[in-house]
């Protein structure tokens, strides 16, 4: 009929790709901690190129607000997770974001000029993670923090997201401590994380 579709082999290779990821296999254990600790969503996120994409997640609420599977990419210059990774990127880098961004970081209140967008950033980074209230979903705070490998450039972060009538400054205080020291956790690990996996679980070529 004309119509793409995706087959078993793809399934197969997602499957052998979460096996032989690193971010999920460090990371998975964070967002049940997390996503257990608090009456919340939880996500492992994944920077590349320009792109913002959901490569794990957790719920322990059975209705949550803000929903991303595995896949599923997620706005680049709105919430926490994109804050969390632009604080963190080299200033050439950073700037040229926020230029092809500008109008829609000023209309979140980040700032109506360069320089008061780059403070903003500086205090995320300065901070360690980023918070985010209804930027993505209203009435969602998300809290954000960014993970590196042995780049000094993020490769990803975990963010988790609960609803602002479940918090107040002292739970988010927490949350956000908790999330930015799962991410240092996750991004130490990686130096000992080992540079190739067993044949048996390496992705193979698909024809």
């Amino acid at each position: 009929n004309g119509c793409l579709t995706f087959g078993p082999r793809v399934v197969e290779m997602d499957y052998l790709m979460q096996r032989s990821d690193p971010l999920l296999r460090l990371g998975r254990h964070h967002l049940v901690t997390l996503s257990g600790k608090y009456p919340s969503s939880a996500f492992l996120v994944r920077w590349y190129g320009n792109k913002l994409l959901c490569v794990d997640s957790e719920c322990s609420i059975p209705n949550p607000l803000s929903s991303y599977p595995r896949g599923r990419p997620m706005p680049l210059a709105r919430g926490a997770i994109s804050r969390a990774i632009m604080a963190f990127l080299p200033r050439r880098q950073l700037e040229r974001m926020i230029r092809t961004n500008q109008e829609e970081l000023a209309s979140i209140g980040l700032g109506s000029s360069m320089p008061e967008i780059l403070d903003a950033m500086r205090s995320v980074r300065h901070a360690g993670f980023a918070i985010a209230h209804g930027e993505v979903t209203p009435g969602v705070v998300g809290v954000a923090a960014p993970i590196f490998n042995e780049s000094t450039v993020p490769i990803g972060a975990l963010c988790v997201t609960i609803a602002e009538n479940e918090t107040d400054d002292d739970r988010l205080i927490s949350i956000a401590t908790d999330v930015r020291n799962a991410t240092y956790e996750i991004s130490a690990a990686f130096t000992n994380y080992p540079k190739t996996e067993p044949a048996e679980q390496r992705p193979r070529r698909f024809a």
